[in-house]
């Protein structure tokens, strides 16, 4: 399971610079409105860790239980809202819109994994050679 250390050091040096308007700052200290986001994909939490950690953010997160061989979501945070989701589910998507609203976040990451293929172990032996 990778942890989120390499994902918020990517994220704090690409992030500003594809947008800077979006993550160039981070929130004034008691903004009365932050920015709000969704992040399907999330595990282990690097782009969730930075937007809250980091710019201040408010969010919720979905991803693929530990139970159904996701990675399992490492940060935690009382602005960040959780929920395990599996998208291969006919339908699923549907309760993702009941938690987050159409038009309610500033920003959705789709950091999906599509092939578990990020690790050696779960490459074909032929593969896992290269």
């Amino acid at each position: 399971v990778p942890f989120t250390a390499k994902y918020v050091r990517f994220y704090r040096e690409w992030m500003p610079r594809l947008s800077p308007e979006l993550f160039g700052q981070p929130c004034a200290a008691g903004a009365p409105r932050r920015p709000l986001f969704v992040d399907i994909g999330a595990a282990p939490g690097g782009m969730c860790e930075y937007l809250v950690g980091d710019l201040g953010w408010r969010g919720h997160a979905f991803s693929l239980a530990p139970m159904d061989e996701g990675f399992g979501m490492q940060f935690s945070h009382p602005d960040l809202g959780y929920t395990d989701a599996d998208l291969s589910v006919v339908g699923a998507w549907q309760d993702l819109l009941r938690l987050v609203p159409p038009g309610s976040v500033e920003f959705v990451n789709g950091g999906i994994v599509v092939d578990r293929g990020q690790s050696r172990d779960a490459l074909p032996p032929s593969r896992a050679a290269a």
